[in-house]
């Protein structure tokens, strides 16, 4: 059974949601939410991430995954091109 998890917005922003880092460069804007996680993958990221924070590492895991996928759609899709040029 798939679980649906939907993040809780608030009527007004707040401080956080309009971060800014030094130099005033503004970051992209982020969405609060909640998840369960294994403590084993909890405890992974923590380890890995130092000083960095580990909710920053995940974050950019999972953008990686996201990237990864899409690399593997468009080189599936040229293959079969090629394959079809051939036939």
């Amino acid at each position: 059974m798939m679980m649906r998890h939907c993040a809780r917005q608030t009527s007004r922003p707040t401080s956080s949601y309009y971060a800014s880092a030094a130099g005033g460069q503004v970051l992209p804007r982020k969405q609060r939410v909640n998840i369960f996680l294994d403590g084993a993958v909890v405890e992974y990221f923590k380890e890995k991430a130092g000083d960095r924070g580990y909710q920053t590492l995940i974050n950019d895991a999972l953008k990686h995954a996201i990237d990864a996928e899409s690399l593997e759609t468009v080189v599936r899709k040229a293959i079969r091109e090629e394959l079809c040029k051939g036939v």
